[in-house]
């Protein structure tokens, strides 16, 4: 420890030593050095800079935990964009395998690898490029394996799986917009159709009717009959002032089917019917 603190402190030497088993005689030199060289292996879970001693990383049998559950559900999780639950999920991962379990190199390398081909089978599924979220001279899969530890391994998936979701979510958010402009823009063009209604404007966006009326009222905090009604009356007030339209004409033009129809929303909404509302302000 004195001579790691030392080459730290005067030449910036980050220095991890792996030491063998104790033996007696000559012969058994090369098997404690090869046991040494055995330790060092392990700095991917003790981390540079640190003493690792043979004894304490004899390998076992034991298997590692990723099954298969958890990879759906990080899959899942990636794709929704939900990256507290990403994080969540990769964290629990690492906490068992590295602090409950006492696994051999070779299932870490395993591990990790495995790990890695979750990343790059969320890549190609919901088709992102690298470039587009990571910018040029960024390769997600060669971060990952110039990382020497496990907490580094542990940092950089995080990370890429951070910016991931915010793509996923920012994209996401700008596909909302452009729908809902889609559906707004299509009411007020065609708001004189009398069979203007969710399930109408569902087959033409090619949309659940459910999923529409749940979209639309998230986005906007207004039911979409609701909206139609508001197109439609305020287009209303403004053939009022028409004397030469009737009510009746009035009521076709803004796509109701029948001028009882148009009087009682009409009511409904303002408080007075279309020919009170005329007289109110002298039309």
């Amino acid at each position: 420890c004195r001579l790691k603190q030392q080459l730290m402190n005067e030449f910036g030497f980050i220095l991890t030593i792996g030491i063998g088993n104790m033996y007696t005689g000559i012969d058994n030199i090369t098997r404690s050095f090869k046991e040494a060289l055995i330790a060092l292996n392990y700095k991917i879970a003790k981390g540079c800079n640190s003493v690792i001693c043979y004894r304490d990383v004899q390998e076992n049998n034991e298997n590692y935990y990723y099954p298969v559950e958890i990879e759906a559900k990080l899959i899942n999780c990636i794709k929704a964009g939900q990256f507290n639950e990403v994080k969540t999920v990769i964290n629990d991962i690492f906490r068992e395998n590295f602090e409950k379990r006492h696994l051999s190199y070779k299932l870490m390398l395993c591990l990790f690898f495995d790990i890695m081909s979750t990343a790059i089978k969320n890549f190609s599924e919901i088709k992102i490029d690298y470039i587009d979220v990571f910018g040029t001279g960024f390769d997600p899969v060669e971060q990952i394996l110039e990382c020497q530890t496990a907490e580094e391994m542990h940092k950089t998936i995080i990370n890429i799986y951070d910016r991931v979701c915010t793509y996923i979510v920012n994209n996401r958010r700008s596909r909302n917009t452009e729908l809902k402009d889609r559906i707004i823009s299509y009411i007020d063009t065609h708001y004189d159709n009398p069979n203007l209604s969710v399930a109408f404007i569902a087959e033409k966006m090619e949309i659940n009717p459910s999923y529409l009326s749940y979209f639309f009222k998230e986005q906007t905090g207004q039911n979409l009959t609701d909206y139609i009604n508001t197109v439609r009356l305020k287009r209303a007030e403004a053939l009022l002032e028409d004397k030469n339209l009737t009510i009746n004409k009035i009521a076709e033009m803004v796509g109701y089917g029948a001028a009882n129809t148009f009087i009682r929303i009409f009511k409904k909404d303002r408080g007075v019917t279309p020919g009170e509302y005329r007289k109110k302000f002298g039309f």
